[in-house]
């Protein structure tokens, strides 16, 4: 399931970034939608920025802090892989059901503590004793290269092996697997 959502949500950053010259700047899991049909969204621009051309850097201080890359949260400029940064934090997310870089111990992290976990720690990775694939490990530690420039563009990622393995999205198969997930009561 996951691959194929990351598969969406690439081809949606890959449109934003080349198509739009738009970076979102806020991926995160609240800000990824999915209907009952299996159509992953990108929602939320409301800190979005926008680009004359993909070469184009950023400089503006928006967003989640926790999905931050490093370059960007040390208020240096970036570009539109800060959206890649942010999908890597995501998915380790969604495998582990904790955010990286929090301890139980330390669940919030003050500024400059978080700060420094991003910028000066390894890139958090998926735990070594869980039965992930290769291919996901080595998606996963692109996404979260630290320097900024040297992330690859959605476009570049839609042929990781590990989103090859999903690059034929099954809507139907996802709708039915989304039809299970129970709706919260007043949405």
């Amino acid at each position: 399931m996951l691959g194929m959502i990351t598969v969406q949500i690439l081809k949606g950053l890959e449109y934003l970034h080349k198509v739009k010259k738009v970076t979102h700047r806020d991926i995160k899991p609240s800000n990824i939608l999915a209907d009952r049909n299996g159509a992953i969204k990108i929602a939320d621009f409301g800190v979005s920025g926008g680009t004359a051309h993909t070469v184009e850097s950023l400089k503006t201080w928006v967003g989640t802090l926790i999905y931050m890359c490093p370059n960007r949260i040390n208020g240096e400029s970036y570009f539109s892989d800060t959206d890649i940064w942010s999908l890597g934090i995501m998915l380790l997310e969604a495998c582990t059901g904790k955010i990286p870089f929090r301890s139980q111990s330390r669940p919030k992290l003050e500024f400059l503590e978080l700060r420094q976990r991003i910028c000066e720690d390894p890139s958090p990775s998926l735990p070594p004793n869980e039965c992930y694939s290769d291919e996901f490990r080595d998606f996963i530690k692109i996404c979260l290269t630290k320097e900024g420039g040297k992330r690859p563009a959605a476009s570049q990622l839609l042929y990781h092996p590990y989103i090859l393995k999903y690059n034929k999205i099954d809507k139907v198969f996802l709708s039915k697997w989304i039809k299970t997930i129970p709706k919260i009561k007043g949405l």
